[in-house]
């Protein structure tokens, strides 16, 4: 299991935000980038916007979201930044849906970083 790290200083989400490659879901944006060494691990970040809502329909969205990816990173090795956006609609889609997007998003970064080496 990835032991997941959480993103934290404004320079690595602008970091992100410029190198990063975009991928759209209908419960939001992911913008990820693939690292090179192997001995870094999978750092992860979220951006909910407070005009979607107050603080606990926020934080249900990042639970949510959290318990999605620990469901699909259970034997994958990743080595990458993620920053995870979410939309106003995001709390409208079940958990069973946005695994099942995670899920494809996973194996894309997997054939991407076998395509990279």
């Amino acid at each position: 299991m990835v032991k997941i790290e959480y993103l934290s200083r404004k320079r690595d989400f602008a970091r992100l935000s410029d190198e990063g490659k975009k991928r759209f879901f209908k419960f939001g944006t992911i913008i990820y980038l693939i690292k090179d060494n192997e001995d870094s691990s999978f750092r992860l970040g979220f951006a909910v916007s407070r005009k979607i809502g107050k603080a606990v329909v926020r934080n249900k969205i990042k639970r949510r979201l959290r318990a999605a990816i620990n469901q699909e990173l259970k034997n994958k090795e990743l080595h990458c930044d993620m920053l995870f956006i979410a939309k106003k609609d995001a709390l409208n889609y079940g958990f069973q849906e946005m695994r099942k997007h995670l899920q494809k998003f996973f194996i894309h970064i997997t054939k991407e970083k076998e395509q990279k080496l």
